[in-house]
This record gives structure tokens, C-alpha cells and sequence, in this order.
């Protein structure tokens, strides 16, 4: 659905799957046009709400929704531009920690969070050496946020023994951060 409630529909939304056995797995990729989607940036940060469901006939096996957002960011020569437009990274660096709570966050925070650095015109936060939360970088994808993400304990990777945990990091961090359109930045 749209950020409207309306239906976006795809023209075969059903996927038929074959039989798998007892402990058997498949990996299966799926893909589907979107024509003219409203675009995501950081002054009308837009979301669709996608729904998956797992069904076994007319029975819902599982319902997975996520929000999502489409956008394109492009580099040309030192300048970074969202959607074809040029916009100047105005940011700052977010650690996960309240002054009363410590590192004992809640979603009510992370949008309080997120709200403040709009009103003092930051436009553009580098997380801090571990794994964001998911509620906060929801928070960044609904008010407009952009993002540079970076793996977990990169400063402690040092010499090339380390070199295959850090692209694992990474790898991992973009399969699970990979539908934020906030995220700008690897």
C-alpha cells in the first residue's frame, strides 16, 4: 500500500513455490517492476508498506510487513545528489545512549532522537561502531534522516587476519539494513 492506504498491487501477485521435504531449504529471489514510484528523500521522505504472506492454499502461514522507500543516490565528482538533486550532508555522529537511561533505548526516544537533530538542521548521522537498532533507522526513514552505517568494530579490525571477518561484517550488515532508504552510505 501506498503511503495513502491505497492498494499498489503487482499484476501476478501470487508466486507458487514447490514442496520442500523436512529440513530442506531454498533460496529464491523475487522481483517485480515498479513503475513511477514516489520517491523517497529527506524533505518528503515517502514509504510504501509492503506485505508478504506465506500461504498454504487459503491459509496465511506468515505475514511479514516492512516499510519501504524508493530512492536513488549517485556520487558525480565530490558532490552527492538524491534523486538527481544535489543536497550538502550536514551531520553529526549518533551513539545509542540517554542521559537518565543509558544505553536502555525506546522507540519513543529514537523519534525524539531523530526529531531533534531535524530541528537543528542535521540532515545526515553516521552510526557508532555496533549494529543499529531497526526502530531507530525506521525513525530515520520516516522523517527524512539520512544515513552512513558501518560495521560493527571496524576500529578493532587490524591486519589482513581480519580481513574476511570485516567483509562477513559487512556483507551482513547490508542484507540486514538493505531496505532502509535512509541509508545512504556503507
Amino acid at each position: 500500500k501506498d503511503a495513502e492506504d491505497r492498494p499498489v498491487r503487482l499484476k501476478d501477485d501470487r508466486l507458487k513455490l514447490r514442496e520442500l521435504a523436512a529440513g530442506e531449504t531454498e533460496k529464491l529471489t523475487v522481483r517485480f517492476p515498479v513503475t513511477a514510484p514516489r520517491k523517497w528523500d529527506p524533505e518528503h521522505p515517502y514509504l510504501y508498506r509492503l506485505t508478504c504472506r506465506l500461504m498454504d492454499g487459503n491459509r496465511v502461514m506468515q505475514t511479514s510487513v516492512r516499510r519501504v522507500g524508493f530512492r536513488q543516490i549517485e556520487v558525480r565528482g565530490n558532490q552527492v545528489f538524491v534523486n538527481n538533486h544535489p543536497i550538502k550532508l550536514r551531520g553529526a555522529c549518533h551513539h545509542e545512549v540517554m542521559p537518565l537511561r543509558g544505553r536502555s533505548v525506546n522507540n519513543d526516544m529514537w523519534r525524539r532522537d531523530v526529531e531533534l537533530f531535524r530541528e537543528g538542521n542535521v540532515n545526515y548521522l553516521r552510526t557508532s561502531h555496533y549494529p543499529q537498532s531497526h526502530h531507530f533507522l525506521d525513525r530515520c526513514d520516516e522523517l527524512g534522516l539520512l544515513v552512513f552505517t558501518e560495521i560493527p568494530g571496524w576500529q578493532y579490525i587490524g591486519g589482513p587476519e581480519w580481513q574476511d571477518q570485516a567483509v562477513r561484517n559487512t556483507e551482513d550488515m547490508v542484507v540486514q539494513y538493505r531496505n532502509h532508504p535512509s541509508i545512504i552510505l556503507w
